[in-house]
């Protein structure tokens, strides 16, 4: 059986070829480490199911530190981001006001306590 040897590369056809590979190979490096670094801006647009679970938080965070609240407690309305406490008293939480440009995508502000109409001991 014959066995026919490939040729070397010449010299400037080996050192083109590696150029292509280390230009492909830093343009991927480049594109994987923009998609790494924006992930994170990625997480401030959360679905609405992390969102109320973020707010749920802060509303379970609110009532565990007033033991009148938590010994109250009614009900928590998560749509009107309310929270019902002994009779007709309610904790009303809120979101600030920021101006948006349109169509902007991006991070939700944070739920606060805003007010409630009753007298709140801790």
């Amino acid at each position: 059986m014959l066995r026919i040897q490939q040729a070397p590369l010449p010299r400037q056809l080996q050192v083109k070829k590696m150029k292509m590979k280390m230009k492909v190979t830093s343009k991927r490096v480049v594109l994987e480490s923009n998609i790494f670094l924006c992930a994170g801006r990625f997480d401030d647009a959360l679905s609405p199911e992390y969102q109320n679970d973020r707010d749920l938080a802060v509303m379970i965070t609110f009532i565990n530190k007033h033991e009148s609240v938590l010994s109250t407690l009614k009900s928590i309305d998560l749509e009107n981001s309310t929270v019902y406490f002994d009779n007709t008293c309610k904790a009303i939480f809120g979101r600030k006001k920021t101006v948006k440009p349109h169509r902007w995508v991006g991070q939700i502000i944070r739920l606060e306590f805003k007010y409630s109409n009753c007298i709140l001991k801790k």
